[in-house]
């Protein structure tokens, strides 16, 4: 089977390969920043439970 070299047909896999690495791009970013706010809550909740001296 002999692929196409129609410039539609490599523009629109060249489009379609864009999306696909956007998306994953956009993927890992929201991941990244659930971690970050996970960490910071864990952090706030150690700092609240064992780092304030009781009155």
């Amino acid at each position: 089977m002999e692929l196409s070299t129609d410039k539609g047909y490599l523009d629109l896999l060249q489009n379609i390969s864009d999306t696909d690495t956007q998306g994953r791009i956009r993927a890992v970013q929201a991941v990244n920043s659930h971690i970050t706010q996970t960490y910071w809550q864990v952090g706030r909740q150690y700092r609240v439970t064992l780092c304030v001296p009781s009155l």
